[in-house]
């Protein structure tokens, strides 16, 4: 499958998961650099053509996270499984 074809159903993936379930929590893995993951839960607040936005549970802080960061493994969503295949 080619790149866009995967963006596209990244985005698709997203939107459905924000849409059935608004309110559900989920799990971000975020590199920080080759050594350091962040591990976050929250909530998608937002979706938008280029990015979307989880806000942290229990804190006043918003990730802006890329399709593309998705496709290429820096942001993993554990309620999502992406195949390259």
């Amino acid at each position: 499958m080619r790149e866009p074809e995967i963006l596209e159903r990244i985005k698709c993936d997203i939107r459905t998961l924000s849409q059935s379930a608004p309110h559900v929590h989920m799990t971000l893995s975020i590199a920080r650099s080759k050594t350091k993951t962040e591990r976050v839960a929250g909530t998608i607040t937002g979706v938008y053509p280029r990015i979307f936005t989880v806000e942290e549970a229990g804190q006043n802080k918003t990730h802006s996270i890329q399709y593309t960061d998705l496709l290429t493994g820096l942001v993993q969503l554990d309620e999502l499984k992406i195949s390259v295949e």
